[in-house]
């Protein structure tokens, strides 16, 4: 790369998004996202995406070309984070202002040499914002805007939550999916082309999971659907797709099941919107399906020491007020038995050991008794057939307080406008 300093900037504020994708989907996704709000928001914004998995992309994004290493897509430059050379080429002749670092991607080697290896225009100063994963804790509000160090004077870096509060960032109120949220018979319309079977009148549940032992789930849905209920469910590709086909199958399941081929985001969005019932994983869907209003399950990213429990508790403490507290409690013990395996192995298997002391603590709080019973699978898994039941059958009556929280996450305000703000502010 040219190491020759520059004086000047380019006219505009050019701001490099980073996405390092490590779950197909979420990460891309949300990053997908956020870029159309920002373009909506202001027209005049100098975006480029750098990515490590151009093909998830491309399989959300129509028209975008996996194979090229950079090329102009939505009116963005979109970069092959893989490619080096490519990338530093593009930092030398675009001298990026603001680079957005998605998730704690890091930063790739051709971006370290551009902010600390001479690249940065004489004078000049880089800002890097950490926008960081979402998370209902209450340290959220307290690393919003909390600045950290770098190695240079001249390259500012400072931490941005998402979040459930107006003390953070919030969640993205993208206009395209709060529409279809308001208009479903348009929501249903878009499905047609991709999901020409799916029929607005039945109770549709999607399930977008990761991977775990899908044997009591099934059974639910088995009885709901014997008992009338009229039931279709979508199961969505990706990692839990093969465990959930395989409880189906397994257990003879008679309710409608279609396997979704992979859809464009517009298009996923139209199916969230569509949905009565939502199974979710990870961060991207998770964040839809709150602002949706709609009964949903969330399956946390599992880490060590069941430490994701803990963040479910948090959020089902965001929850709390929104429900008659005997909606609560189900919804608490069903989130946490929900979430109460890896990759089918429960932490039965292994007792309590397999839980840190934190998340020991917040489960006890939340639901008082049920630790030492989540080593006992035979009643894990009856009382979680039995929480689903309850869930889907009552889903017309939990709907309201589904529907209280997105509100209050709305009024939190738009993610995509207070970082914009905030860049501004900056640059």
């Amino acid at each position: 790369m040219d190491k020759k300093p520059r004086t000047v900037y380019s006219d505009g504020v050019e701001i490099l998004i980073l996405c390092k994708v490590v779950d197909n989907y979420g990460d891309i996704g949300f990053v997908y996202r956020l870029s159309r709000a920002l373009s909506a928001l202001d027209g005049s914004l100098r975006l480029a995406l750098a990515v490590s998995d151009l093909a998830s992309f491309a399989y959300m994004a129509p028209g975008l070309d996996a194979a090229l290493p950079c090329q102009r897509y939505c009116g963005w430059d979109v970069l092959d984070w893989n490619d080096s050379g490519t990338c530093a080429r593009w930092c030398g002749e675009h001298m990026p202002r603001v680079i957005l670092e998605c998730f704690q991607c890091g930063r790739p080697d051709w971006l370290e040499d551009y902010l600390f290896g001479g690249g940065l225009p004489e004078g000049g100063t880089a800002h890097v914002i950490n926008l960081e994963y979402l998370t209902a804790e209450d340290w959220a509000e307290e690393f919003h805007l909390l600045k950290s160090g770098t190695r240079s004077a001249r390259v500012r870096k400072v931490n941005f939550m998402p979040g459930f509060t107006a003390g953070t960032g919030g969640l993205l109120l993208d206009a395209p999916f709060m529409r279809l949220l308001c208009d479903r018979a348009g929501a249903s319309g878009k499905l047609k082309e991709f999901l020409p079977a799916f029929d607005p009148a039945a109770c549709n549940v999607l399930v977008f999971s990761y991977e775990k032992d899908f044997a009591p789930l099934v059974r639910s849905l088995d009885r709901f659907h014997s008992e009338g209920g009229n039931l279709s469910v979508c199961l969505a590709p990706g990692r839990g797709a093969a465990s959930f086909t395989s409880a189906y199958r397994e257990g003879g399941s008679a309710f409608p099941l279609a396997d979704l081929p992979r859809l464009p985001q517009d298009v996923w969005d139209a199916l969230l919107a569509s949905c009565d019932v939502l199974f979710v994983r990870g961060e991207e869907s998770f964040s839809r399906a709150c602002l949706a209003g709609k009964p949903f399950v969330w399956h946390a990213y599992r880490q060590d020491g069941a430490f994701h429990l803990v963040k479910v508790c948090a959020l089902l403490e965001r929850m709390r007020g929104f429900f008659a507290p005997e909606d609560f409690s189900l919804l608490a013990e069903l989130f946490l038995l929900y979430n109460n395996d890896a990759g089918g192995a429960s932490f039965g298997n292994r007792g309590l050991a397999a839980m840190g002391a934190e998340a020991l603590e917040a489960v006890e709080s939340l639901c008082p008794g049920l630790p030492p019973r989540l080593g006992d699978e035979a009643f894990a898994f009856s009382r979680l057939e039995e929480l689903a039941f309850g869930f889907l059958a009552g889903r017309e009556r939990l709907a309201a307080g589904f529907r209280s929280f997105a509100l209050s996450l709305r009024e939190n305000g738009d993610l995509a406008a207070h970082l914009l703000a905030y860049i501004k502010s900056i640059a």
